[in-house]
């Protein structure tokens, strides 16, 4: 007798602008040729995430969430709350990763190496809330001594703008670190005083060969990593002949590779990315980064759609899958289901569009026609067939 069971139902609930990018279609690529026969992907995109109730989503056993800029994160774990679904990166984790007192805190507790720190905490008007004390070469807080050079890193982890104060020996002034901005990461200033306007983490500087090693973790035995030229050098980002920033594959070391296994479990993200320091002696973890993609790098998408598949389908094998979820995501038109892509006419979904952005608020209409046109030209140039959205 043939026992036929449902296949378990992944959701992808993230902003377009990254799951509609090269890297995560590459990988729900590969978890479907990998583990196709057992799990069905779907799509929550950027209207049914930002303007419909919770209550309006489909149901999935297995969820791919993590934040991005406008990713109503609050909302989101409503949702888990509500349906409970199996998580490949827990998201409450994500807010512990987005504030760096708590990552360092978690990494100490772990035992994992990180650059030595104190904080100096301000209120919201920059008054002063511990002791803290500033000099020409060094700083003290708390009655630790921080030498220069030192580095000063905002608490948000969403705020990049990090500073490296310098020794008189070596000319003092500044290097103020930021986003990639063109061809620069980074300009050098005079001022030698710290920032007062809130609250910072202060780092003693680690001396490596002037290369930063980008890390990024799928489950608690594979990482990939890559070195760069590190933005404190000069500033001026290396590309090669295709304007690409120029990066070379690293090999972990063994303690590395321990540090990664770590920080996938203390954080429960199944993918993470990481920022390692290399001096002569040790590594150390200077930042952690969440769910991040690695560029142009065929094997690890492959590697990264087979974990997380497999991890998917471990946790699923002993347990039934929801009953109503089959009848849910056929009948329900509010996502997008991987492999139907042409099911439906583009006339009708065009229409729907129309009326979803009349219905909308006129505080959110030109938001949604933003999206949604971004979302038309990549869904033009997807690799994998979906199901257009009603949205």
């Amino acid at each position: 007798m043939e026992i036929k069971t449902k296949k378990i139902v992944v959701g992808v609930c993230a902003m377009n602008r990254k799951t509609m990018r090269k890297p995560m279609i590459s990988i729900l690529e590969s978890i479907k040729k990998n583990y196709g026969i057992y799990l069905d992907i779907i799509h929550f995109n950027d209207s049914t995430i930002l303007f419909r109730q919770i209550e309006e989503w489909p149901v999935v056993d297995a969820l791919i969430t993590f934040y991005s800029t406008g990713y109503p994160i609050e909302k989101v774990m409503k949702y888990i709350e509500k349906y409970q679904p199996y998580l490949i990166n827990d998201l409450e984790k994500q807010l512990k990763i987005m504030n760096r007192d708590c990552v360092l805190s978690v990494l100490n507790s772990v035992g994992i190496n990180h650059p030595e720190y104190g904080i100096v905490r301000r209120n919201d008007n920059g008054d002063l809330l511990n002791n803290f004390e500033e000099y020409e070469d060094h700083i003290v807080i708390d009655g630790k001594i921080f030498l220069k050079p030192f580095v000063e890193k905002p608490i948000s982890g969403e705020d990049h703008n990090i500073n490296i104060y310098y020794h008189s020996s070596q000319g003092s002034g500044c290097r103020m670190l930021f986003r990639k901005r063109n061809n620069m990461s980074s300009l050098f200033s005079t001022s030698s005083n710290v920032r007062r306007d809130k609250s910072y983490i202060y780092e003693k500087f680690i001396v490596t060969s002037d290369i930063d090693v980008k890390c990024y973790a799928v489950g608690e035995e594979y990482c990939y990593a890559e070195s760069r030229k590190a933005p404190a050098v000069d500033g001026m980002i290396d590309r090669d002949h295709n304007g690409k920033e120029k990066r070379e594959e690293v090999v972990l070391t063994d303690d590395e590779m321990e540090m990664a296994a770590k920080i996938v479990k203390v954080f429960k993200h199944t993918v993470c990315g990481f920022d390692i320091l290399r001096d002569t002696e040790k590594s150390y973890v200077c930042d952690v980064n969440g769910f991040s993609f690695v560029k142009n790098v065929p094997k690890y998408y492959e590697t990264a759609g087979k974990i997380i598949g497999e991890k998917i389908f471990k946790h699923f094998i002993s347990i039934n899958t929801k009953d109503n979820n089959k009848e849910c995501y056929e009948s329900n038109e509010n996502f997008i289901l991987l492999d139907d892509w042409q099911s439906k006419p583009l006339d009708k979904n065009k229409l729907i569009n129309q009326q979803m952005e009349e219905n909308c608020h006129d505080s959110v209409k030109e938001e949604f026609s933003r999206n949604q046109r971004t979302y038309n030209d990549i869904m033009e140039l997807a690799k994998i067939k979906v199901l257009k959205s009603q949205f």
